[in-house]
């Protein structure tokens, strides 16, 4: 999946010299940030739960019709 991404000028250049010193694509600097983002700070118990309510109600038709199944 490709996603873009707007960083301001020094984000950019940081991303791009820390991708350079590390010998690695921009790219995969950040999907590295991301995976270590997404350990180190997890979801909590409400945000899970807030998430859960958001798509049972937008999906409510389809949870009723796998229900039938």
């Amino acid at each position: 999946m490709q996603i873009p991404v707007r960083l301001d000028s020094e984000t950019a250049e940081e991303l791009r010299a820390r991708a350079s010193v590390e010998g690695k694509s921009m790219n995969q600097v950040v999907r590295e940030a991301l995976e270590t983002h997404f350990t180190t700070k997890p979801l909590s118990r409400d945000q899970l739960t807030a998430a859960i309510e958001r798509v049972a109600k937008r999906d409510s038709a389809i949870l009723e019709a796998l229900k039938r199944l």
